[in-house]
């Protein structure tokens, strides 16, 4: 696992730039769509990829699952 870490200022209209270290590992381009959210007083970005790059992604993935009896409506 590549850990990458950088300081960055929060801009008075709220503009945070990407480092440019961070742009290049994770091959991020000009107009590319980034998730943001917050948990437990952290920020986390991860970039979006379209759907068709996630195909075969779980692959051998045990899709067993034990299932509750319940009757559906």
């Amino acid at each position: 696992m590549e850990i990458s870490m950088s300081t960055v200022t929060i801009s008075p209209d709220f503009h945070v730039e990407l480092p440019p270290d961070v742009r290049q590992s994770l091959n991020l381009q000009p107009g590319q769509e980034l998730s943001i959210f917050s948990f437990n007083g952290r920020i986390a970005i991860v970039p979006l990829c379209p759907l068709e790059e996630m195909r075969g992604f779980l692959k051998g993935m045990d899709s067993d699952v034990e299932r509750d009896d319940e009757e559906r409506v």
